[in-house]
């Protein structure tokens, strides 16, 4: 998949996320709530990533020992962990832009997309 493919899904996935989070809640009533969230969704998703990080450290010591068996455990839990960081990700980009909505009006974030 190209970038730009893998890019454009992200986003939908980031709408979607969204949708379901207003469907759950109303818009953030202040910046302090919205700061809050969003702020917890990129500290979940930091989490995972420190665990990627540290289960790939694993991984490259098992190659260096040429233990195969361990290392394919360690792929196993990399992608587990680099699945979960995504998904993290996906929920700190729409609780931003959640916060772009609550206090920029009707218009849609999503009209900013990189």
């Amino acid at each position: 998949m190209s970038y730009k493919k893998t890019r454009n899904a992200v986003n939908e996935l980031v709408g979607d996320e969204l949708d379901m989070a207003n469907a759950l809640h109303p818009l953030f009533g202040s910046m302090h709530e919205g700061y809050a969230v969003t702020l917890e969704e990129k500290d979940e998703a930091m989490e995972e990533a420190n665990e990627l990080a540290r289960v790939m450290d694993m991984m490259w010591r098992s190659v260096r020992a040429d233990n195969l068996p361990e290392a394919l455990d360690c792929a196993a839990l990399a992608r587990v962990h680099a699945v979960s960081l995504a998904c993290e990700a996906v929920q700190a980009a729409a609780m931003a832009e959640k916060f772009i909505n609550s206090f920029y009006g009707d218009n849609d974030a999503r009209t900013a997309e990189v």
